[in-house]
This record gives structure tokens, sequence and C-alpha cells, in this order.
């Protein structure tokens, strides 16, 4: 899953709006019928209604070289990063963890389960209840390599 940071998003809305000259408003959606695409290679540019070159106002005479919308995009308010806590809430213990850069003994389910290969077992905790389970028995010279929890 990639994580979409809020500056990035509107370093791609910025880039997409100078380089192509498409906003939200003029985006193609092919889902929807309410707007057309745009074509690639129009016989005759489409005319934007702008001030008058002699107006002070066009964008002619702007000091900026990014765009009235792109300013617009760089100036709406930010959504504030999440603060994460400096001390842990929960320490679990893990005696008999192997220490191998090739293992992965230590793994998070999209059901709020954490599996942890320790010694020659795999436990099962569920962070909703806080109780363990014993996955797998006790072998005496086998011991887990991966654990991992498909979707």
């Amino acid at each position: 899953m990639k994580f979409i940071d809020v500056s990035d998003k509107a370093y791609n809305q910025i880039l997409t709006y100078e380089m192509l000259g498409v906003t939200e408003s003029n985006r193609y959606d092919p889902y929807t019928l309410s707007s057309t695409p745009k074509r690639i290679l129009p016989a005759s540019s489409p005319r934007k209604p702008h001030a008058p070159l002699f107006s002070p106002l066009h964008e002619s005479y702007s000091e900026s070289a990014v765009s009235v919308e792109s300013r617009r995009a760089l100036s709406s308010p930010r959504k504030q990063p999440r603060e994460i806590p400096k001390t842990p809430y929960k320490v679990l213990d893990a005696p008999d963890l192997q220490d191998d850069f090739y293992l992965n003994l230590v793994d998070w389910s999209s059901t709020n389960f954490m599996g942890v290969g320790l010694g020659t077992c795999v436990y099962l905790w569920n962070a909703s209840t806080s109780r363990v389970r014993i996955l797998t028995i006790q072998f005496k010279f086998s011991f887990p390599t991966i654990i991992f929890f498909f979707a």
C-alpha cells in the first residue's frame, strides 16, 4: 500500500495543471458522462476568456511563474500531520526470538492479529482483546522461518 503525502498530492496537482492544463473541474472521468475527454491534438486550440492584455490583472504581467490555479492550490489549507506518541502504550515480551536477518518472524494481519515466531512455536496475539494463543505445537529441532498473513 502506498501512502500519499499531502505535499506529494499538491505537487502532482500543480504539475498536472502547469504541464497539461488539467484541473479538478475539467479532468476527464471515464465513468461519468458529465465531461468530455480532452482531445490530444485538437484542430484548433480553444480560447480561454482572459482579461484584456492591457489590464494589469492579465496573467502576462504576473511576477510569479506559477499560474493562478496553482497559486490557489498552494494557498489552500493543509492537513495537520498526525501526532505520534514518543512512549509506547503496550510492550510485548518476545523471549527466544531468533536473531537472524533473513527470518521474518513478526507479521500484523488485517484482522488486528499479530503473529510472532518464538523459539519453536508460533503465537497469535489479538490486539483487540490482548489474548495470546499458541498456533503450532513445539518441535524439538525445527523453528519457523517466516510468519505471513494472507489478505
